[in-house]
């Protein structure tokens, strides 16, 4: 994986003029900076000299640093500073010549408020483009007490130099000085790149051709197999990121949350944040440790073994509930056929395997089980700001090109430099968070077979070799699973959380626990308080039923179990009309979705993979989610749940609540 301090792109600067501060004589210079003290200086001796205690200064910090943009993508950069100033950037390549790149004569230097984001292009006619690498230049932006260029002298003389290019900063920037400063010495702002929506608001979207029909006169199946088998490679081993009928687990920790003003009385590490979940506090039974107040132990209040602390706990009159920290897994594996990666198939090739969103594969319309995904479209027009999707799962790939123009990002904390600068609890979140390892890094370790990734990839993306299911999102990653699919109750909490306090509209729970004989009331109430706690921050989780062929009449799988206004839980629907084999089933599933060899970018690069699973299901719900909130940016959770339950396609004897499959278009119809 790249490092966050490198680009592997360069802008184009369109209309944009330059000072090459190498090349300028001194009576050049003395016109294009201000005056100090009487003394015409540069750039960069005016900066030494403004700035003896080098209080301000921004280095850059790339868009997490292993984005590809693809190459023609419009983008902006973002700049944030602690301490209030004005804006100079500049590049110096590696013969050491400074390039002043802004401010230029359409975007005059501004003053930075301290704390804020400020964008730049903020003008129209002021444009910066991805382009292929060209050179290696550190870029780094300047924030001073004062201007660094008049603007009125720069005016006059940046009409020689229209176009630059910059890539940068090398792999050894950390310690690269610019203009003679001490790096060591310099403060705390980023500066990052980002995708701009370059589609105007309320423009409809450009829908891809509909894939030629493959009508057979044999079963819709058959038809898609045939041309299925054409894209594939050999058979590959199958990998399995689920648990099917093991019994659930937990590990040597429980989860208690304590009732309201009882602190003081609290045993174990409080999880941290505000409401409900301040209360919450890890417990390890095998340690005898005292309460909070240090009146009380562990042991000697309750008894040495687990299930005697659990007891004890929840019989405690400061305890609202005391669960194990259950585990969670994953619920998708790779079908039988695995396609092989670009570019020996074609992008239409694999657009033509999608039949979760148009399926070609039929007899007759009432035949047609996909999505209605491209009548979704045609009613569809861009939002005026992108709808954040959270991607609750083993992390995504960075490094991935289809996910990278898309990817969210926290405006208000700055990489890599140990501080919660946006005061949330979390340190150097800038690229959302990783609850397993507990820090600001979600990638996925696995880097061709990445659940997250897959997951995202069917959500939202530019560029790849599918199609996405939702226009304009901005994926969210959080790590709550580990390269093998597993978590735990407490990374759910804290991923929910992180989520919904990040501004997630909806978020995807693609993984789940083992069916149990019977309810946990216990663990029913902390995950109620959980999705009520979201709902009130306007999240939608949509939740996957579970890979065990369980039927809830008779078992209980969580968190599907627990249905609220803003959950919705989608199982798995296969090409013939058919629940899947291994969907769960019955009334805890609220709808189902297609769930079967679902083709999306599984890794890094670019290549294509097929996978089974309800993990695979929920995210075309959650793609029609973010679609609704996009047209309906007020509607909340609960509306936007109703608007996908009561617009289902009814199926003949499908065993879920709804008793349909998603109807993208008839929820885009509503009003």
């Amino acid at each position: 994986m790249l490092r966050p301090d490198r680009f592997r792109f360069c802008l184009l600067l369109l209309a944009v003029a330059t000072l090459p501060a190498s090349a300028q004589s001194g009576a050049d210079r003395a016109g294009l900076v201000v005056p100090v003290a009487g003394v015409a200086l540069d750039p960069v001796d005016l900066l030494r000299a403004e700035n003896p205690e080098q209080a301000f200064e921004v280095t850059l910090e790339s868009a997490d640093g292993s984005t590809l943009v693809p190459e023609g993508t419009e983008i902006r950069v973002r700049v944030t500073s602690e301490r209030a100033g004005f804006l100079t950037l500049v590049a110096m390549d590696e013969e050491g010549a400074v390039t002043v790149l802004y401010p230029n004569r359409f975007a005059p230097s501004a003053r930075l408020t301290a704390a804020e984001p400020t964008f730049f292009p903020a003008a129209s006619e002021f444009r910066m483009v991805a382009r292929a690498p060209f050179g290696r230049e550190v870029m780094k932006a300047l924030v001073t007490p004062m201007p660094l260029i008049d603007p009125a002298a720069a005016a006059r003389v940046f009409l020689s130099s229209r176009v630059i290019r910059v890539e940068g900063p090398p792999p050894t920037d950390a310690g690269t000085a610019l203009g003679g400063l001490d790096p060591g010495a310099w403060g705390t702002a980023s500066l990052a790149i980002e995708t701009v929506q370059t589609r105007a608001v309320g423009a409809p979207p450009v829908l891809p051709p509909p894939p030629p029909s493959a009508y057979r006169p044999q079963a819709p199946l058959s038809a898609w197999e045939e041309r299925y088998e054409d894209l594939a490679g050999a058979p590959a081993e199958v990998k399995t990121w689920s648990q099917f009928r093991a019994a659930p687990t937990h590990d040597s920790t429980l989860v208690v949350v304590q009732r309201p003003s009882t602190g003081w009385r609290s045993f174990g590490r409080p999880a941290g944040g505000g409401g409900l979940f301040s209360r919450v506090r890890y417990v390890a039974p095998a340690a005898d440790a005292p309460d909070a107040s240090g009146t009380r132990s562990l042991h000697r209040s309750f008894g040495a073994s687990f299930d005697d602390v659990l007891e004890g706990l929840n019989a405690d009159p400061d305890v609202l509930a005391a669960v194990p920290n259950y585990q969670f897994t994953s619920l998708g594996w790779r079908s039988a056929l695995q396609p092989v990666p670009q570019p020996a198939a074609a992008v239409a090739d694999y657009w033509e395997a999608q039949w979760a969103l148009h399926n070609p594969f039929f007899r007759s319309e009432a035949e047609r089980l996909d999505i209605a995904w491209r009548g979704a479209l045609e009613r569809y027009r861009a939002p005026d700001r992108p709808v954040v999707v959270a991607v609750l799962d083993t992390g995504i790939r960075f490094d991935n090109p289809h996910l990278g123009p898309i990817l969210w990002r926290n405006p208000r904390e700055i990489a890599e430099n140990g501080i919660d600068d946006d005061g949330n609890g979390f340190v150097d979140d800038v690229r959302g968070w990783d609850a397993i390892d507990g820090d600001g890094d979600p990638t996925d370790p696995s880097a061709e077979e990445s659940h997250g990734t897959f997951v995202a990839s069917q959500i939202g993306g530019v560029g790849g070799a599918i199609q996405a299911m939702a226009p304009d999102v901005q994926i969210l990653p959080v790590r709550v699973l580990d390269a093998e699919g597993r978590g735990s109750l407490r990374q759910l909490i804290e991923g929910v959380r992180y989520a919904a306090q990040n501004g997630a509209r909806v978020i995807n729970l693609s993984f789940g626990m083992p069916p149990m004989d019977t309810p946990n009331p216990r663990l029913e109430q902390v995950l109620e308080a959980l999705f009520a706690e979201a709902e009130s921050r306007g999240a939608l989780l949509v939740i996957a039923a579970g890979n065990h062929g369980a039927d809830a009449r008779t078992s209980v799988t969580y968190p599907a179990h627990v249905r609220t206004t803003n959950t919705i839980t989608t199982g798995a629907l296969t090409m013939t009309g058919e629940l899947a084999d291994f969907s769960n089933r019955g009334p805890d599933v609220d709808v189902v979705a297609p769930g079967q060899a679902i083709i999306s970018h599984p890794g890094r690069g670019s290549g294509v993979g097929a996978f089974d699973g309800t993990s695979m299901a929920a995210p075309f719900v959650s793609g029609l989610a973010a679609m609704l909130i996009a047209q309906h940016p007020t509607w909340t959770p609960a509306q936007v749940r109703a608007a996908i339950l009561e617009t289902v396609r009814q199926i003949p004897d499908l065993d879920v609540a709804s008793g349909g499959l998603i109807d993208a278009a008839a929820a885009l119809g509503r009003e």
